[in-house]
């Protein structure tokens, strides 16, 4: 190699890493709603997404007391 030539970078990868954190009102239960099943399933919200009809009020079932609480996504 030349001295005059740049040394090539490392390259290597970025990950992504998403989380939708909320507490229960009821057992103050942290919750990752990323973790839970259902989200993907029952709401089709997009990442980063808020004030709009799908992610306000939303009914989340608490994973650890099993109580409902209304959550509203914000970013």
């Amino acid at each position: 190699m030349n001295k005059d030539e740049p040394t090539p970078l490392e390259k290597t990868t970025s990950v992504w890493n998403i989380e939708l954190n909320t507490k229960c009102p009821n057992c103050s239960a942290f919750i990752d709603l990323m973790d839970e099943q259902y989200m993907m399933e029952e709401y089709e919200i997009h990442c980063g997404e808020h004030d709009t009809p799908q992610s306000t009020d939303m009914i989340i079932n608490c994973c650890e007391c099993g109580e409902d609480f209304s959550t509203t996504l914000v970013y």
